[in-house]
């Protein structure tokens, strides 16, 4: 388990850097265009397809890493006041639904977005389209992975017993 929690621990690292890296060329790319726009009086294209990529990258990348934390919404009010086991299987049939929409995700559905991906261009920027579809699999290689760890460290007991600390 050590061994996969490093693997983890640098997977967490590769996300904050991520999210902080497309987080701050999206801000520097609207702040050009804002420049350029209203300070210089003329319009610079290629800003604008940064920075939407990089919302989009920010984006998939703040999902995988809020799934780590347990930050995604759900509707809890119902679910935390069951008792222990029907928590567990609550939880256990949530999470196999996850884990079966992200195979679906990555195997069905992403690999021939990936594929044409490499045919396709941005207008502007002339970057390949493949290296944004590509972040779908990964991501979602990431995002599974951090559920699996979910399950190994059995997060359903500490989430049960910070439940009923809270109701105390």
């Amino acid at each position: 388990m050590d061994f996969l929690d490093k693997i983890e621990n640098i997977i967490i690292k590769i996300e904050k850097t991520m999210i902080v890296t497309f987080g701050s060329i999206m801000m520097i790319s609207v702040f050009l265009q804002v420049f350029f726009r209203y300070v210089v009086r003329t319009s610079v294209p290629w800003t604008e397809e940064i920075s939407i990529i990089s919302f989009i990258m920010m984006f998939f990348y703040g999902a995988s890493f809020a799934s780590y934390q347990k930050r995604h919404l759900g509707i809890n009010n119902f679910v935390n006041k069951l008792p222990e086991t029907s928590y567990k299987i609550i939880w256990f049939i949530k999470n196999i639904i996850i884990l079966l929409f992200l195979i679906n995700i990555i195997v069905i559905c992403s690999f021939p977005m990936v594929i044409r991906g490499l045919e396709q261009v941005s207008v502007i920027t002339r970057i390949p389209r493949f290296y944004i579809f590509i972040q779908i699999p990964i991501l979602g290689l990431l995002f599974f992975f951090h559920l699996m760890m979910s399950f190994l460290r059995k997060d359903y007991l500490e989430e049960f017993s910070l439940i009923k600390k809270k109701e105390v």
